[in-house]
Order: structure tokens, then sequence, then C-alpha cells
């Protein structure tokens, strides 16, 4: 404020000022102001703010007080004429004249056609040379195929290439389209189908074989195919089953009547009548002809055809049964034991023989009264109208095995005596019959006595007959165990 003199203050326009040994001196500029002339006296007289280098946009960006000087608006694409007008042109090559935007070339395989430069290069062509008949523009001058009649060339008919041949004809082309103006000489258009020519030579007759022997247009006409079971649906198709009449209907082969002694048992006309009636056995084969095999064996619980026809349960000196398609051993013959356990061997051992061989000791016997726990509750009932079918309660039963014998008491009255074995395993088994359609209850109690005080076991209950599938019963069976009562 007071540089080299009272009152003398150092301020300029836009400047930064400072005073240095009594002389006024720049110190920098404000933003957005330039010194552009170094004067002092003038301060930083330039409003600019410097962006960076210099870009063709109207404004001073480096703040040397030029605009856009490093551009030429006379030739550069890019800012033909001022800036930011640039120069393009579809499929074309620019160039800047005199301030105006010329399409100086096409670039390969595009053709300027309409000679307007604002729509560039539009026409997506290379020329190859001559105009050839190929559906092409080959010499890019906006028509094709111009020097061909497609309506009226036999070589190019309706397209280019596209000749027209006709086997044993003479081809025409009539507005684009190939016809037939002649058949040589022994042939015969009889179908009248083009694409074929002249196709039929007449041989003679007609006879059944898919051919049209007398050139006619028609094939096998005097031939029955719908019902000549010599050519059933097809010349020379004839239809035949084994021991059995052959049919034909509407074209296709039926099963007529069987020969005598024999029945058509699967409904498989390919097979024909297939089987000679015979007694039913179990041999895995429909002896009887009537659609099922082995009918009225039960290889469940049938020892001689145990899980298969044929296969016995029959044992050595041993009584055997079938359950569930597994043979069991029950009890061996008097005097005889299983000493190995193996059911295919029986009951090998005689004791007469080797009174020392295990088994062969005096046999165990259970005597006495037993309970069985704990209670059981079953019920089922039917399903269309929800009544009752089954109530089951048993909430305790007991059995005495007495000189042998099994006796069942305080059970629903279905259990049937039986010999209690000498071993440890028993069973007791009962039916309630449901008639020819009803639903038969089977009950079976096996046990095995774990010591001679007690035992342990399973109650088992299934169901059989055509009414059981309409009713919510179901096979069901129940773990139980007992005591020897006082």
């Amino acid at each position: 404020a007071h540089c080299g003199g009272c009152g003398v203050a150092c301020a300029r326009p836009g400047a930064v000022v400072r005073c240095d040994e009594g002389a006024c001196a720049l110190a920098g500029c404000e933003d957005g102001a330039v010194d552009l002339d170094g004067a002092y006296e003038t301060g930083c007289e330039y409003a600019c703010a410097a962006s960076g280098p210099e870009v063709c946009d109207g404004i001073d960006n480096d703040c040397d007080g030029a605009v856009d000087e490093e551009v030429d608006l006379q030739r550069d694409v890019r800012h033909c004429g001022r800036c930011g007008r640039l120069c393009a042109f579809d499929f074309g090559v620019p160039a800047c004249e005199a301030g105006d935007c010329v399409l100086q070339a096409c670039t390969p395989g595009h053709v300027d056609l309409d000679g307007d430069p604002r729509t560039g290069c539009e026409y997506a062509c290379a020329p190859t040379g001559a105009e050839q008949c190929n559906g092409q523009d080959d010499d890019c001058d906006g028509a094709v195929d111009e020097a061909f009649d497609l309506r009226a060339d036999v070589q190019h008919c309706g397209a280019c290439g596209q000749a027209c041949v006709f086997p044993g004809a003479t081809p025409v082309c009539v507005a684009g389209a190939c016809r037939i103006d002649g058949c040589v000489e022994g042939l015969v258009d009889a179908d009248g189908e083009a694409a074929n020519g002249c196709e039929c030579a007449p041989s003679g007759p007609e006879v059944c074989d898919g051919a049209d022997q007398d050139c006619d247009g028609r094939v096998d006409e005097g031939f029955d195919l719908s019902g000549d079971p010599a050519n059933c649906g097809a010349c020379g198709q004839a239809c035949a089953f084994p021991q059995a009449e052959a049919l034909c209907s509407q074209g296709a082969c039926r099963l007529g009547a069987c020969e005598a002694g024999f029945v058509d048992a699967d409904g498989d006309p390919a097979t024909g009548c297939e089987c000679t009636p015979a007694p039913e056995a179990c041999d895995g084969a429909d002896n009887d002809c009537d659609g099922r095999t082995d009918e009225g064996f039960d290889l469940d619980f049938d020892g001689a055809n145990c899980g298969g026809c044929g296969l016995s349960c029959e044992r050595p000196n041993a009584w055997t049964r079938c359950e569930q398609r597994t043979c069991l051993l029950r009890f061996c013959d008097e005097g005889f034991v299983d000493a190995d356990g193996a059911l295919e061997n029986g009951c090998e051992v005689r004791c007469a023989e080797t009174p020392d061989a295990p088994g062969c000791g005096a046999p165990v016997a259970y005597p006495g009264r037993y309970d069985a726990e704990p209670q059981i509750v079953y019920g089922c009932v039917d399903l269309f109208n929800g009544d009752d079918v089954l109530n089951l309660d048993v909430r305790a039963f007991d059995f005495s095995v007495v000189a042998g014998v099994l006796d069942v008491e305080g059970a629903p009255a279905l259990m049937s005596q039986r010999p209690a074995p000498d071993g440890a395993d028993f069973e007791v088994r009962g039916v309630l019959p449901g008639g020819d359609l009803g639903c038969t209850e089977t009950y079976v109690l096996r046990g095995s006595f774990d010591s001679p005080d007690t035992w342990t076991g399973r109650l088992s209950l299934s169901f059989a007959g055509l009414v059981c599938g309409f009713t919510t019963c179901t096979d069901q069976s129940w773990q139980v165990s007992g005591r020897r009562l006082p």
C-alpha cells in the first residue's frame, strides 16, 4: 500500500502484486485472468481460464490469445468449415476441400449408384465383370440378370441356372415355368407329373406289383388290396397265421378261425393259434390255454412247488413247510435230528447210530401255561360307506402246553389247536373264511421259547378276497412275548 513512498499503492487489474525493494511487481494473476502482454502497467489484462491444450471449440483453451489456431478449417475432415463439423459418408472415404465436405472414394464392396454424396456409397456391390445369370449384379449397375429372359429361356426358366430337363421328354419354358412339349417315341407321361417326365413304357397287362404296366396312370387296378389275403394292403403282402385261417379286412390281416385242437391263448395274432389245451401243470407254461400260467398252484405255501414249480420242500427224515416261497424245516422224524442246521440234507443224523451227536439228547418240552402281551388293537373300514369291517381288541390271552398240545385261550375264536413241537418253535394258525367274494382273515401266531419260562414271537393278520380291495384292511403284525404263569 506504500511501495517506495507513502500512498504509492501496488494495485493492477486482475493481478496479485507485491512490493519488492520499493518497487511494485506482479506476483501472479487471479483466477480467470492472464498477463498476456507481460507489462506490469496493464496487470493481468486478458480474461481467460486455461483448460488444457488447444482444441477446436471456438475457445482459447491454452489462453495464448489465439482461438483454434492449430486447426485447418479448410482441410480438416473433423472440423471442415467450422469446429465439430465431421465429414462422413456411409461406406465412403471423405475429404474436406475449401471448408466443404466431399466424397472422395467408396470403400471396397460399395458403389455410389445414385451419384448423391448425401447418401454416400449406398449400394453394396463389388463389380466382378460382365453380367452373368446368377441372381447377382455382377456389373454393379443396379440391375440383376438384365440380359436374360427368365420367362422363356429353358436354361434359366424362372430363375438363373434352373434348366428345364425332363426324362424322355422335350422341355419348353412358358411364363417362367417348365413344361413338357412332347415325349420321345415309346414313352408315355402316365401320371401327368412333369417332374418325372415321360416316365412310363407300356409293357403289357396290369399285374399286382406296385407298377403301372399299362401306363394308364393307375397302379394295380383290378386287385382288391383291402380284402385279398394274398395281397392284403399291398401287392404280395400275404396274410398267414400259424394253425389259423387268415383273413384280410380293410387292408389289414385278421386272425380267422383256429384249426381243430388249437386255441389263441395270448391274443396275439402274430403267434396265431399257438396253444394246444391240456390239464394245467406247474411248469411255467399255460397248459390249459386260458391265458394264465400255473393257476391253482400256491407257490407261496405249496411244499411241492415252493417259490417255483417243481421246487419241493421234501427233505430226508424231516417234516417241512413252505412259507412265503421259502422252505422251512419244522420237525425231524422220530429218532432223527438236524445236527448241522442245513435245510438241504434234512435231519441227517440217526440218533440210534450216533447217540452223541448234537440234538440226540432227550427232547425238550415246555409244559405249562404262558401269557401273551401287549394289548393288540386294530380296525379297518369300508372305503365307500365308512362301515366298520373289523374291530380287533385283544387285551391279553394265554396258551398252555400240556402233553405236547397247544391250547389257546382268551384270544378271538380263530386259533386252531395243533400239537406243539418238542423243540423251542411253535405255531398256531386260524382262518375266518369270507366266502367266494368275501374277505378271508388269516391269523398266525409264531413263537419260540427262549427258555422254559419265557417266549417271544409275532402275531400276524392278513386279508384275502375281492371285497378286501374296497376296504382299508391291510396286512398287520405285532411283536408279542410272554412268561410262564404260576
